[in-house]
């Protein structure tokens, strides 16, 4: 014989021959020696071999054990208290009820529900071979993959979810409004002027599975729309016609991009030309033409005041005509003018002194 005790809070198993005969609970026991034991401690999960299942046989122990059978792709988590203590993979599992009952939870690792609730930053740590974890952004959207099929959207937020055999995956994008420039675009008018444009879209994103799901890059191809637009309205104006209508291209552009920016999940806000830069020789022509026109409306006023100046002589000439004060007094005002200039006059005692200036100015 011999002596065994079992501690508070465990129990032992007692086996003949490989072969479960009964278990132990606290106290002190005497067994027969060829009879070995084996412990447990309460609220600890202890991994079984498949030939002890038979012990699901007694009822009496059944009562103060729990067997757990956790298939691939599952794991097990361990609650007491209402908090996560542990985990276990695949396996048999025998777990002692102790003081505090502790809840197991079993949990589908294909499973794409979020666990980030049922998972403590502690135990977080020992999981991280198990799980993936995910931000989105306050302006971010996403969208939630598994084996490449849509599942649901995601908002802002932090997100962990089990790794199984499947894959899964988060696909982000910004919802906020975004700028999309068209820069340098190489252009022909329709009399073959060529000139770069400068051009800006703003857009936002609306339908985030159609953006990120139904197109392989939905930027690129708003881009491309959009260049495609642009092309199409300049070339059917002059340039002259351009530069006169430059509000109206962003007007069609904008129009044009409607119905094509639904198929990529996006709205298109505003669009419209940043610059026009003209290359060097037609540069140098239109520069030439301003010339020439700014010379021309020039020649016009000049010619325009010349005219009023001769009009305005012959109203004081026929004036002068007919008024022989009037007459005198202007022959005084050019003589006034024309002393302003001498430096020296010489006059003799004869005659009056106006005649006599007058005189010397006529000679």
């Amino acid at each position: 014989m011999k002596r065994i005790r079992v501690k508070q809070n465990q129990i032992a198993l007692v086996f003949k021959n490989d072969q479960y005969q009964r278990f132990l609970k606290e106290g002190v026991h005497w067994m027969k020696w060829g009879e070995p034991v084996k412990r447990f401690a309460g609220n600890q999960a202890y991994e079984l071999d498949e030939t002890l299942l038979d012990i699901k046989n007694d009822l009496e122990l059944m009562k103060v054990v729990d067997i757990i059978q956790i298939q691939s792709n599952q794991v097990g988590l361990f609650y007491r208290n209402g908090f996560l203590q542990d985990y276990t993979a695949r396996g048999i599992y025998l777990l002692v009820h102790g003081k505090t009952r502790t809840e197991v939870l079993i949990q589908d690792l294909n499973s794409t529900k979020d666990i980030s609730e049922i998972v403590n930053d502690n135990l977080y740590i020992n999981l991280r071979g198990l799980t993936n974890s995910y931000h989105l952004e306050s302006f971010q959207k996403g969208l939630l993959i598994q084996n490449g099929k849509f599942v649901r959207e995601l908002e802002a937020g932090n997100y962990t979810f089990w790794e199984g055999s499947q894959k899964l995956e988060v696909l982000k994008t910004d919802i906020r409004l975004n700028q999309l420039e068209l820069s340098g675009q190489e252009l022909l008018t329709k009399d073959k002027a060529s000139l770069r444009i400068n051009f800006n879209l703003e857009y936002q994103v609306k339908d985030v599975r159609v953006a990120l799901m139904e197109n392989q890059d939905f930027q690129r191809q708003l881009y491309t729309y959009g260049q495609l637009a642009l092309r199409e309205f300049v070339g059917s104006l002059n340039l002259d016609e351009l530069l006169e209508n430059k509000s109206k291209v962003g007007e069609y552009v904008l129009q044009h991009l409607k119905t094509k920016s639904s198929t990529l999940g996006v709205t298109v806000h505003t669009a419209g030309i940043k610059d026009i830069i003209l290359t060097g020789d037609v540069k140098d022509i239109m520069n030439q033409v301003l010339i020439a026109e700014k010379k021309a409306q020039a020649n016009v006023i000049m010619r325009r005041e010349e005219t009023a100046m001769t009009r305005s002589l012959l109203n004081t000439a026929k004036m002068m005509e007919d008024n022989t004060t009037l007459m005198k007094l202007k022959e005084m005002e050019f003589i006034e003018k024309v002393a302003e200039k001498v430096g020296q006059i010489q006059l003799n005692s004869g005659g009056k002194l106006l005649d006599q200036m007058t005189q010397m100015l006529i000679k």
